[in-house]
Formats: C-alpha cells, structure tokens, sequence
C-alpha cells in the first residue's frame, strides 16, 4: 500500500506488460494510476491524490469514503456455530464477539507477522546487497512490523527493491552484474 494526504492506494504488477498499477482505496468512485517504474508510479500515486481532492473540493464531495460499519461475513456453518454458543455462553451478541475478534487481530498485528515473514525471504534471497530494511516500532509487541510500504534498500547500482514483485527483475540484474566481472 501507498499513503498519501491519509489516503492509501494498491500497487499491483503485470508481468505481461512489466507495468505498475493501482488504485486509491477508501474514495468515492475509481481513481486509478500506472508506470513502468516504481519511481514513476509513485509519482503517479501522489498525482492521482492530489487531483482527486482537488475534484472532491471543486464538487463539494466528501474525500473518503463513509463506512456505515455493515458488511456481511461468510464462515463455516461450524464456526457459525461455535461463535453463537461463545456469544450466549457469556451473555453478549454476536456481534460484540466478531467485534472482539476484528479488534484483536488488528492490535495483535497478525497481518504484519505474517508480511514479516513473507519479506524475510525475499531479504535473504538479495543477501549482502541489502543496506537497510524500513521498520516501524510496533506498540503492542516487540517484533515490529513493516511500514505500508515495504521498502528493501540495497547499494547495488542504488537501486530500491519495491516489494516483492520487483526483486525477480534485481535478482537478474545482480546476475547479470555478478557474470560480466
């Protein structure tokens, strides 16, 4: 995920056509934007905000979307089950024990163990090139956790490796680099 002016956007990868894109999450329609580098799609990102705020201003539309905190939520008929007797058993809705449940793993930072994990490989995959990995302090436990963008930093040709999808491409390029000495 990107973040800019507290509005986010994806970062997806064709490799058909080696092209970024994405769109901006949380707002009122689909804005999307694309590049074929990551410096570039950044800066296309930070367009895409900027233009639609200033469409939401001109139109005197609000700039994120309203949650009205609904949705509808699939699940085994088991877990179903065992969530309405948990609910009874202690004499709350359903509702406040899905709630309980979101709550906890968004303070436990499930998510982010699980993107740690799934980066640690892609850092040992680039081995020495790698100069620095971005982390943010987690408040809740002592592992940390991965800021939104996922940045791995290394010194061969000062690139910036941007998620995971870019590393194939600098794992060639390293290759290559690695043959011709």
């Amino acid at each position: 995920m990107l973040e800019h002016k507290d509005i986010k956007g994806t970062v997806e990868f064709d490799q058909e056509t080696t092209m970024f894109f994405g769109k901006l999450i949380g707002v009122n329609g689909l804005v999307m934007y694309e590049a074929e580098n990551a410096e570039e799609f950044a800066k296309n990102f930070i367009t895409a905000v900027e233009d639609y705020i200033k469409m939401c201003e001109e139109n005197e539309m609000p700039i994120k979307k309203e949650y009205k905190g609904i949705f509808n939520v699939r699940t085994s008929p088991e877990i179903h089950e065992r969530l309405f007797t948990t609910s009874v058993e202690r004499g709350v809705k359903l509702n406040t024990i899905i709630n309980e449940a979101f709550d906890f793993y968004l303070k436990s930072q499930l998510q982010d163990k699980f993107a740690e994990k799934k980066y640690s490989s892609v850092k040992s995959m680039l081995g020495d090139c790698i100069t620095q990995v971005y982390w943010e302090p987690s408040e809740s436990d002592s592992y940390g956790k991965f800021l939104k963008k996922r940045i791995l930093k290394h010194d061969c040709n000062n690139n910036v490796v941007v998620d995971k999808r870019n590393v194939s491409k600098f794992l060639e390029q390293k290759h290559h680099l690695t043959d011709n000495k």
